[in-house]
């Protein structure tokens, strides 16, 4: 059973209070895991102690992620970026599908979304942002030489040189 959002606003108000950065409240609904519907909450990854990685260190993994994991056709290509970008437990939130947990559900989220646009691409519009290991990029998509379908931003938590979770959210075109 699925809580109100006024009860996972009290489980996110305990966690916070007890030290949690963030929450993320999960429902398993694609990637075949319709009988699996379960809430479930994961802190977020500690920032890094002692020297914090240059402003550099992350952002040609989330570029590559925006090429080649979701701008990808080719499977076996796709899946072996999401198992060298992604860590083993990633989470994916995508505000209109929900949440992908591990390499195996972003991937087939990722798959998804080809087979409905096999022509798009995901140019970054602006130079992604880093602050220790987490960031964001602000992207387009669209089919090359045309105005853009629609633009996102993806706020990205990195571990181990891998990204721990992504956060997708649609922005408006300008």
């Amino acid at each position: 059973m699925t809580p109100t959002s006024k009860e996972m606003s009290a489980i996110a108000a305990r966690l916070r209070d007890q030290g949690a950065a963030w929450t993320t409240f999960v429902v398993d609904e694609h990637c075949g895991n319709t009988s699996n519907n379960r809430v479930g909450i994961s802190p977020a990854a500690p920032m890094p102690e002692g020297d914090t990685p240059g402003p550099t260190v992350y952002r040609p993994c989330w570029l590559r992620n925006l090429q080649e994991v979701f701008g990808e056709n080719d499977p076996a290509r796709r899946r072996a970026a999401t198992e060298e970008l992604y860590t083993e437990d990633g989470v994916f939130y995508d505000p209109s599908k929900g949440v992908c947990r591990g390499r195996d559900e972003i991937d087939c989220l990722a798959g998804a979304i080809r087979v409905t646009h096999p022509d798009f691409r995901y140019p970054p519009i602006a130079e992604p942002e880093e602050v220790g290991n987490r960031g964001r990029v602000q992207w387009v998509s669209g089919r090359p030489g045309e105005k853009p379908d629609y633009a996102g931003t993806d706020f990205i938590i990195a571990r181990d040189g891998r990204i721990a979770a992504l956060y997708f959210f649609f922005d408006k075109l300008t």
